[in-house]
């Protein structure tokens, strides 16, 4: 788990985080085969936010970021 504080009040976070009060902003799951695993949840009614694409703070691996209705934004990490 990997708990995030904004470094001030000019940053990305502050609005979103203030809207979720107490709620994780989005929790990361890592997996296997992601692109099946973005399929699924995308079947099961989950909405593709941010594309598949490499991130470089996490070595370049794959991430994307989905949205479900009464779970809010989840991460997906390509498993190395």
């Amino acid at each position: 788990m990997e708990l995030v504080m904004p470094a001030g009040d000019c940053t990305l976070f502050p609005p979103r985080l203030k809207k979720l009060g107490t709620m994780p902003y989005h929790i990361c799951y890592e997996c296997h085969e992601v692109e099946k695993k973005i399929s699924e949840l995308c079947d099961a009614g989950f909405i593709l936010i941010r594309e598949l694409s490499p991130a470089t703070a996490i070595e370049n691996r794959r991430v994307a970021f989905l949205y479900g209705e009464g779970v809010g934004q989840i991460e997906l990490l390509e498993e190395n």
